[in-house]
């Protein structure tokens, strides 16, 4: 076989190699590049619009609501708005399904979702099409009733900076919040409806309390407020005093350091939580009058996350009854 390496190349046919090369490759990036922008400016899927009108109960528009058009599942926002003159809006999203949140930034309206719904939870889900359109009205509702009263500690002092919260009756979801001012007293508007209400200690000296006077949702009382109505609702503090302890091991019961342990509630609500030692023990902070469930996770993902005595579901874990006093 013959030596091509001893071939001599004339000078003018390498330079038109390497010209022809060059030229190749400036087409093949130019080519490349021209793909690149029209990657680039191909959306994933073509935008639709959300679109309505805001009106309050007599059927008058009101501008300068804000509109959100939200994830629905964490309730995160997507877009947003404001209403015009005329009370219509338009929001440009892309091809999926939310939920809604109308907003007064004012004082004269309380919230409202997609569907008419007072609360996210309630809320219902709306499908926006590729380049199609959902229209999405909803009716303000005027804060013109009011929750308001006292709190106080079982030796009838009242208790300042304590967040009282308007409830849905149903899902539990927040409505309206305030805290209560240096008298321990307290006032929050919101649309007639009927509620449940609870009242929790930011810092760890109560226990949560709900409407009624009791120890959990399940327990509390709803309340009715009527338009332009108001209803007092005193309640008492209990302060924490159950105290949970113990020690997590593995199944060869080695003591497992450096997992959480909390206290939560039969509607999986977290009341207390604490971290085990280096022997595998942890103290829970005091708990108030109730029923709650252990639940145990491992930050570092080796265990599995369970609740006491050793399922991971709450349906078979342990019922611990904290009385009241």
């Amino acid at each position: 076989m013959r030596d091509r390496s001893q071939v001599p190349v004339p000078a003018v046919t390498r330079s038109r190699t390497t010209f022809g090369t060059l030229a190749g490759l400036l087409a093949i990036g130019v080519a490349l590049a021209g793909c690149l922008i029209a990657l680039l400016a191909s959306p994933a899927s073509a935008a639709g619009t959300v679109s309505g009108t805001v009106t309050d109960v007599g059927a008058n528009p009101i501008a300068s609501i804000d509109v959100f058009v939200l994830d629905p599942v964490w309730g995160s926002t997507v877009a947003q708005t404001t209403t015009d003159a005329n009370g219509d809006y338009s929001v440009p999203v892309a091809a999926g399904t939310y939920r809604m949140l109308f907003r007064d930034p004012g004082t004269s309206y309380a919230d409202r979702f997609s569907g008419n719904a007072p609360s996210f939870a309630t809320s219902s889900t709306i499908t926006v099409p590729e380049s199609g359109s959902h229209v999405e009205d909803v009716t303000m509702i005027e804060l013109g009733a009011v929750f308001s009263g006292t709190v106080t500690d079982t030796g009838a002092n009242p208790i300042p900076a304590i967040d009282v919260f308007v409830l849905d009756p149903v899902w539990g979801s927040t409505i309206a919040q305030t805290t209560t001012d240096g008298n321990g007293d307290y006032s929050v508007p919101v649309a007639a409806g009927t509620y449940r209400m609870l009242f929790r200690d930011p810092g760890t000296t109560y226990a949560d309390r709900f409407s009624g006077d009791a120890a959990t949702f399940a327990a509390s009382s709803t309340i009715t407020v009527p338009e332009s109505g108001t209803h007092i609702e005193d309640v008492t503090m209990v302060e924490l005093g159950a105290v949970f302890s113990g020690t997590i091991t593995d199944a060869g019961a080695n003591p497992i350091a450096g997992v959480v342990v909390e206290a939560r509630t039969i509607l999986d609500t977290v009341v207390a939580t604490t971290t085990t030692d280096g022997s595998g023990n942890y103290t829970l902070p005091d708990v108030g009058p109730g029923t709650y469930r252990i639940h145990v996770q491992d930050p570092s993902g080796t265990y599995t996350n369970v609740f006491h005595p050793a399922t991971q579901y709450n349906t078979g874990a342990t019922n611990f009854t904290v009385a009241d006093g």
